[in-house]
């Protein structure tokens, strides 16, 4: 069953599951792939922080890593633990 028709098409323009505030622009100004991750399950202790987040992206011709982290506010913290990394 269906319960919100219109969920894609409200985020069909979203980086998800990266952040609104992502800018998903790599350093040499390329877009990153929107597919950079699919599916992700983190369980940290909350004193490392309440929200998680990806904080950096690399992508080479074979291989991609993605750096996690956490933040008491990830909107309002420069205070953040790196919790995983995946390649």
């Amino acid at each position: 069953m269906i319960r919100n028709h219109e969920w894609y098409a409200g985020n069909a323009v979203r980086a998800y599951p990266l952040s609104d505030a992502a800018t998903t622009v790599d350093d040499a100004g390329q877009f990153l792939p929107h597919d950079i991750l699919v599916d992700c399950q983190l369980a940290f202790p909350n004193t490392l922080g309440q929200a998680a987040f990806v904080g950096a992206v690399a992508v080479s011709a074979r291989l991609v890593q993605c750096s996690f982290q956490a933040a008491a506010d990830v909107m309002k913290s420069n205070a953040n633990s790196t919790i995983a990394v995946m390649h």
